[in-house]
């Protein structure tokens, strides 16, 4: 069984293409992103890799339910969210889901890996996540960069520890358990305990060798 990976905030889908090239033939990437000139260019950037059949593509922007949201462009189309308040000079109507709901539509039994790069919308994707974070423990990791500038980055790390999961900052190809997330991660990775607890034992074992 391969592996399936949620890519939430795909933009033009530089990581799509390569968890759609990491995972088996069987496995599959969601690529979930707004804006439909980024979802064109996921779509020809997989093709031109050969990785079409690997990936599902969702215009949407990932939320709490499903129904429509605004998405402020006002300060450009990278930090482009549904939660943040720019001024609202430049603003588009979006549809919306949950992860919850694409799981079901796509009839996945597993979830592997969830990255979040959604510009403060972050907890309400985890929220809209809830039956699959209880069920498959996905490994999780989200784009921290400020330490939460309208405070959601953070409160969206909370989440993450009250569901029972371990932080870590990736530093020199390892991962090294986070003790306090002060600013500026540019990604913290969540483990489920059991996963977390592996991950100890074989830095323990690799220190010890």
């Amino acid at each position: 069984v391969g592996d399936v990976v949620i890519d939430g905030g795909a933009n033009q889908g530089v990581f799509t293409t390569a968890f759609a090239s990491y995972v088996s033939p069987n496995g599959k990437v969601i690529a979930i992103e707004p804006m439909e000139y980024a979802v064109q260019r996921i779509k020809g950037n997989v093709a031109l890799n050969g990785l079409s059949d690997q990936v599902v593509v969702y215009q949407n922007a990932l939320s709490n339910d499903a129904g429509t949201a605004t998405l402020d462009l006002s300060h450009g189309v990278g930090p482009a969210s549904i939660t943040n308040d720019y001024g609202g000079k430049e603003t588009v109507d979006v549809e919306t889901k949950t992860i919850d709901q694409i799981v079901e539509e796509q009839k996945l039994d597993h979830i592997d890996f969830i990255k979040l790069d959604i510009e403060g919308a972050e907890l309400k994707a985890l929220l809209g996540a809830a039956a699959t974070l209880a069920k498959f423990k996905p490994t999780v990791c989200l784009e921290i960069s400020t330490g939460g500038e309208y405070g959601s980055e953070r409160l969206a790390h909370d989440h993450m520890m009250t569901l029972g999961y371990t932080a870590f900052e990736f530093e020199d190809g390892t991962l090294i358990p986070l003790k306090q997330l002060n600013p500026p991660h540019a990604n913290v990775f969540y483990l489920a305990e059991r996963e977390a607890e592996l991950d100890m034992s074989f830095e323990r074992t690799a220190r010890a060798v």
